[in-house]
């Protein structure tokens, strides 16, 4: 493999949620994912036949912007036969380079990231690449490569995380599972590709607040960044504007502080399986606006750097947040922090990201809390 000031990095299989989360490079076209497979039954297992494979690798690259080429390599790629299952958009410069990372992917059993290769015409072009086994029940079944234009390492680790998101989604096809898990782990994937689709932070944050109002039945969602030590709302569900000054903006921002405050999921009604109880009052008030019995979630968005702002869903009576509800948005957020963040930064001067990059390291250092004690 020839490369150039070429850098590899092996990451374990992180599930969607993980921390070390990172960024990506914006603008991905928005592509839904498939939606039927005639070879795919709820609780009937599935092989990875060449309609599937194709399917799904096609679909995979229309959500990361900048993929030059990609590969979806059998398990039988460490042995006499490398014929690929699918390729996309079809053979051509790099698939010794896409094999190479297949099979040391394979070996590692681990997801790889190999910066800065060079390929083409006496290696004049450059690309990253990212490998990443696919499972099922806990077995290599087949490994996907990733050609990508050149990017920044964060970006790399974002586009890598996508990719391992839609690797658990063609997991669960392979394995069966139920309906209602692989259209949940779809639905995310379209979320995440729509919101990179976005230049301006406000817009992604309603398109954040909108689909999951309407993919959890919510009566009003709220997205909220950190401003200094309080949260101030960004975007309310189905509102291009709305005036901060008013009661319900003000309820929306408290409940976000309690969240953020408390750096965990708080919602209510209290789940009994919830052990802990923490405070609620804010996101009480929160839910005595939509009525006796209503229901309130908040959830804390997260980068690298820490806590950076606050996602707050509501329903009416009667309908409270189930625990494999909060599950899905403890993974759907994990991966919303980044990505919002992203967004804000390029809006942000020169200055301000130096600065917020600064204070990233610094962080890192001392910790989060005890910086905001010394700052």
């Amino acid at each position: 493999m020839s490369t150039s000031s070429a850098h590899a990095r092996t990451h374990g299989y992180n599930v969607p949620g993980d921390a070390e989360t990172a960024r990506r490079k914006p603008h991905a076209p928005r592509t839904e994912a498939p939606r039927d497979h005639s070879s795919v039954r709820a609780g009937a297992p599935t092989t990875l036949g060449g309609d599937l494979a194709r399917t799904w690798l096609g679909w995979q690259c229309g959500m990361i912007a900048g993929v030059i080429r990609a590969t979806l390599y059998p398990t039988s790629i460490g042995g006499p036969d490398s014929t690929p299952l699918s390729v996309w958009p079809g053979p051509g410069d790099g698939m010794p380079l896409l094999e190479s990372a297949a099979r040391e992917a394979l070996e590692k059993h681990a997801a790889i990231t190999l910066g800065q290769q060079t390929y083409g015409p006496a290696g004049g072009r450059r690309c990253d690449l990212i490998a990443i086994p696919v499972l099922s029940d806990g077995t290599a079944v087949a490994v996907v490569s990733v050609m990508i234009s050149p990017r920044s390492e964060p970006q790399q680790h974002a586009v890598a995380q996508l990719v391992q998101w839609g690797s658990l989604w063609l997991e669960q096809l392979l394995g069966g599972q139920a309906d209602a898990r692989r259209e949940a782990d779809a639905f995310a994937l379209r979320l995440f590709g729509a919101v990179l689709e976005h230049r301006s932070a406000h817009v992604a944050a309603l398109e954040i607040a909108n689909r999951l109002a309407e993919y959890f039945g919510c009566a009003r969602v709220g997205v909220g960044i950190r401003r200094g030590s309080r949260c101030r709302l960004l975007a309310l569900s189905h509102q291009a504007r709305f005036d901060p000054r008013t009661r319900l903006v003000r309820l929306i921002e408290a409940a976000m502080d309690e969240v953020l405050d408390q750096d965990t999921l708080l919602t209510i009604p209290v789940p009994s399986s919830h052990a802990a109880l923490p405070i609620h009052r804010a996101q009480r008030e929160l839910a005595a606006l939509q009525g006796e019995d209503a229901a309130v979630c908040g959830l804390p968005l997260h980068d690298e750097s820490g806590g950076i702002g606050a996602i707050t869903l509501e329903r009416q009576a009667g309908r409270p947040f189930d625990d494999g509800e909060l599950e899905k948005l403890r993974q759907i957020v994990a991966l919303l922090g980044p990505l919002l963040a992203l967004k804000l930064d390029e809006e942000r001067p020169l200055r301000g990201r130096l600065a917020r990059a600064a204070g990233g390291l610094l962080g890192s250092l001392v910790g989060p809390a005890r910086l905001r004690l010394k700052l």
